[in-house]
């Protein structure tokens, strides 16, 4: 299905920007890209494929908030015809990684407070919903039980943020609505810019992981009512620390410096 290569290339540009040395699915490198190399795709699939290249750019911070995407210069790098670039563009405009400026075209979309307060209920309705509606298996629920021990001993800030994916990727792998999958995924994706930006302050290393065990192991029980306690619970803690992040350290400063151990 379409939705489910796009979300896999979605994956991959998000655990890119959160590990340089993990390559993407589709390159995001000038020169590089997939796009690069003209072919006799559908103009649909080439405005998808454009649309995730901008977004990994995006997601990476090689677009940082405030650029302006112009139109001439990307058209003639990806060797690509304006229109599906406008599509792209569209697009992502529709989803909130760019916005329209009276004078400059179209630039990135600034980091907010209030961005961060509508996404993140929003997410956690989405994974509320795919949980309650399409449980997830025992083999998916020993999945998630694996990741998690990972994420617990991980010393490193992007890669507990990189397993935090992993584990909610998990979470909706067997859910079969492929709209409900792409709205969360896509939502996921705003969200990673913020995670990208606070990498020491979105997750509590400890908090995080017992709420994903709380998560897997009111699932194993059947327990939906707690299943979902412990979702709300823990998308809740998560964006009280984002937001404190955001208020302590503005998105248009420059980024504070890493502390030098892990916060709990």
């Amino acid at each position: 299905m379409r939705h489910a290569n796009l979300l896999g290339r979605m994956r991959g540009a998000m655990n890119a920007a959160l590990d340089p040395g993990t390559p993407a699915s589709a390159p995001a490198t000038p020169g590089a890209s997939a796009l690069a190399t003209p072919s006799p795709v559908r103009r649909s699939l080439l405005r998808d494929q454009v649309r995730l290249e901008l977004i990994d750019r995006i997601v990476r911070g090689a677009l940082v908030p405030g650029d302006r995407l112009n139109e001439a210069a990307l058209a003639a790098e990806l060797q690509i015809s304006r229109t599906p670039l406008k599509e792209a563009i569209l697009a992502m405009e529709r989803d909130g990684f760019v916005q329209a400026s009276r004078s400059r075209g179209h630039v990135v979309t600034p980091l907010s407070l209030r961005e961060i307060e509508e996404v993140y209920p929003i997410l956690m309705s989405y994974e509320a919903l795919i949980l309650a509606r399409y449980p997830p298996s025992g083999a998916t629920l020993d999945r998630m039980q694996a990741i998690n021990a990972e994420f617990a001993s991980a010393e490193d800030a992007q890669a507990r943020l990189r397993l935090d994916n992993a584990f909610h990727a998990a979470l909706a792998s067997g859910c079969p609505n492929g709209r409900l999958v792409d709205a969360a995924q896509s939502l996921e994706l705003v969200v990673r810019r913020y995670h990208v930006r606070y990498p020491y302050r979105t997750l509590s290393p400890e908090q995080s992981a017992r709420d994903h065990q709380a998560i897997v192991d009111a699932a194993r029980r059947g327990d939906t009512v707690a299943a979902l306690a412990a979702v709300e619970s823990h998308w809740n803690y998560a964006l009280g620390r984002l937001v404190e992040a955001i208020r302590t350290d503005p998105p248009d400063a420059p980024p504070a410096g890493a502390p030098q151990t892990p916060l709990t």
